[in-house]
């Protein structure tokens, strides 16, 4: 094998990983977004319980003067 087309070959490879690896991290951003995306939107919906609840309790108090 002459050495140019070796020499090729290992370009080739360092492509091929470079872009493999830019997926990879491509991946790991979009997952770790969802997710944090997912704890903001039930951390919301909770908030929203928890403000209704103690509405309730307020109204509950103040009846019970």
């Amino acid at each position: 094998m002459p050495s140019y087309k070796i020499s090729r070959e290992v370009k080739g490879e360092k492509k091929m990983t470079k872009t493999v690896l830019i997926v990879a991290v491509a991946a790991v951003f979009l997952v770790y977004g969802f997710i944090l995306w997912c704890c903001i939107k039930v951390g919301a919906e909770s908030e929203k319980e928890y403000m209704k609840l103690a509405e309730k309790r307020g109204k509950e108090q103040q009846c019970d003067k």
